[in-house]
Formats: structure tokens, sequence, C-alpha cells
């Protein structure tokens, strides 16, 4: 059993104040120590938290079974772990209502959170009678998510509905609802048949999900996930006399993933109207062009296309290869001659290729917020011994 050792120091249950002097009304606080004053500055101290004396420690169960294994002499060898963890009382820092003003802000006991997986590593190691050796490993693992209780003053730190929230429908933290993207209108007919604010011909066209005949927070659904179907690598080396080679792929498999390029590559108006934008729009939908997926070009976001939707979420699969490395050892003697115990020259290089799901509409799939990329890089080495 063990404690929330991420918990902001020791002093979140209790109500804090902060000093702020600035040198205006805008940066520094007209209340004294009680939240009360006369509008002249006389304390410069706010409250920065309100106080929980109900607040517990988070507490987490874990147990682990694992085993390691070898074969045919050590040429197939490998390890399988399995593990289960429960986490009651997690410690979260819900919303709270702006009128609440300074000191809204607190501490409290939330979610209950299981988690479960299993990891798999297997490799084959093995030198031929023409001296070729090679050592084959593959590794495999996958966890799951969910959350079994949800208590009602920590619902609104998560997204959530009148029909859905994390504890009800039992999904993995994290998890997000969203409106179900069915298309684009195609016609004004399409448009007025539907009951959606705003909506317009050649604009994203969301779910009736509950049949009313109009488009709300109501329709809201499960359209993300954030935990994979699994993981995945494989790692080759390979040696030959005085040559050795090594390759590392890594991959995910079945994960959503939030492109959050799409609001600028594929709208005008949702974020940054002035900014230069993807060339995707190109191919924006147009009369001439409906059988794009792309919105129709507008300088008006009426009807809210940049909401959290099903538009945005996509398939976040993938394999990478990382390293890709070949070396050459220089024989003793030569290294000996050159005054060296030993030598070594390499070429390697990194994130060289990469293999990702065709519905993805960006580059990478770990860089679908703009992130720094991740870039392909070589590089050439020598390594000495003296």
């Amino acid at each position: 059993m063990t404690g929330n050792q991420g918990m902001n120091s020791n002093n979140a249950h209790y109500g804090l104040y902060m000093a702020n002097y600035g040198s205006d009304r805008e940066n520094s606080t007209a209340y004294d120590v009680n939240l009360q004053g006369s509008g002249t500055m006389p304390s410069g101290y706010f409250k920065s938290q309100s106080s929980n004396e109900d607040l517990k420690w988070e507490q987490s169960s874990q147990w682990n079974f694992g085993t390691d294994f070898s074969l045919f002499g050590g040429d197939l060898y490998g390890s399988y772990d399995v593990f289960f963890k429960e986490t009651k009382d997690m410690l979260v820092q819900p919303a709270f209502l702006g009128a609440i003003g300074f000191g809204g802000q607190t501490w409290i006991n939330g979610p209950t959170l299981k988690n479960w997986g299993m990891e798999l590593n297997l490799g084959y190691r093995h030198t031929t009678a023409y001296g070729l050796s090679y050592d084959i490993t593959g590794n495999i693992d996958f966890y799951r998510s969910k959350v079994t209780y949800l208590p009602e003053n920590s619902k609104n730190s998560y997204e959530h509905n009148d029909y859905h929230n994390l504890a009800q429908d039992e999904k993995a933290y994290g998890s997000l609802i969203g409106y179900v993207v069915e298309g684009l209108y195609q016609s004004r007919e399409d448009v007025l048949a539907h009951g959606q604010a705003g909506a317009r011909v050649g604009g994203l066209k969301y779910a009736d999900l509950n049949g009313d005949g109009k488009i709300n927070e109501a329709d809201r659904t499960w359209i993300y996930n954030p935990v994979p179907n699994f993981s995945y690598g494989i790692n080759i080396n390979l040696a030959y006399k005085n040559i050795d080679f090594t390759m590392f792929w890594q991959g995910v498999a079945g994960v959503d993933v939030i492109n959050n390029q799409k609001y600028q590559t594929d709208f005008w108006s949702i974020t940054d109207a002035g900014s230069n934008k993807g060339e995707r729009l190109i191919d924006a939908w147009t009369p001439a062009n409906s059988g794009s997926t792309i919105p129709a070009l507008t300088t008006s976001n009426g009807a809210d296309e940049g909401r959290m939707s099903s538009y945005f979420v996509e398939n976040g699969s993938y394999a990478k290869m990382r390293t890709l490395q070949l070396g050459y050892k220089f024989p003793a003697q030569l290294a000996k001659k050159l005054l060296l115990s030993s030598a070594r020259v390499y070429l390697s290089g990194d994130n060289l290729l990469l293999i990702k799901s065709s519905s993805l509409t960006c580059s990478d799939p770990e860089n679908t917020a703009w992130a720094y990329p991740h870039t392909a890089s070589v590089t050439f080495g020598v390594q000495v011994g003296f």
C-alpha cells in the first residue's frame, strides 16, 4: 500500500494566503486577510487556496506476477510480467465558479482508478557455424484502465454530460466525450432537415444521437480513448567478424490521437484567421468538389465547428525505425599500431522510417499538437580505447 507522493507539498488541506504587492489594482489585492477592506489595498494578501479538513492521502494497492525463463541452453530467453493496481481517493483540483473569486481553488479526493496490464519479452540468440551471431528480441505490452468510482464533487473535473461520465461507463482515465461527425452538409435542404444551430452547406454535420431533432450537449458520446490496444518493439543485433549491425523498431497499435493541427490545416476561421494555413484547405468542399471531406471555407465560425468532435480524433497507430546502425571494429593488430587498445567506426541513423495509419492527416502521430518534431538524423562516429 502506498500513499500519494504526487501531492503538491503537505499544504494541500490548508487554506493558503499569498502576498502580492503589485503596483496597481490589476496586479495586487484590495482585501485584508479576512477578505474585507475599503479598497485601499491595506495588506497585499489574497486567498490562493481554500482548506479541506476532510482531505485524505490517496492510496494505491498493487500486486505483480512475473517470471524470467531461458531454454535450449540459453538461446531462447524472455520474461513475462502481469500487474494489477487500484488507486483510491485520487487527488484532484476541481473547477470552480468564477464568482467564488480568490480561494476557489482547493484539493479534494476524487476518482477510484483500476489499471492492469501485461508485458512479454522474447529473444533468440545464436552463433552459426560460419561465424554469424545474431540476437533478436521482441516485446509486446498492453494495459487497461477504467474509472470505477467518481464522486459528485469531482465530476466537473472530467468530461461528462447527463448520459455519460467516466465511472458510469467505466472508461479509461483521460477518455473524452464529443460530437460524432457523420459527414458534411451537401445542400440547403440537408441543413434545414437537422436541428443544428448555425449549420451551413459544406459544414460539419453532427449526429443527432438521441433523436430529439436538435443538436446539443446531450448528443455527445465517447469518441476518444487514450489507451492503445498494445505497444511493441523489435530489436535486431547482427555481428560477423568485425562488422556489427543494429536495428530497432518501436510501435503502437490501436490508439486514438487528437489532431489539433486540423484547426489550422482544415479551417480558416476557427483560429488565427489572418495567419498562414495548411495546403489541405485547397481541397475544401465546394459545390464542384462535393466529394471532399474538408469543410467549406468560411470567414465566420457560426456553427462552432472547433468543438470537440470525432473530426479531430484519428488513428494514431504507427511503427518507427528508431535506430539503424552499422559499425566496423578495427582488427586488434591495426588498433595496436595506432597506439590504441580498440577502435570502432560507425554510421547511425535515428527516426529514419515511419509507417503510420493511412487515415492520419498529419505527418507524425507523436506530433499532433505542434510539438517539437521527432526529426530524422544521421551520425558518423569513432569510438577509441587507450
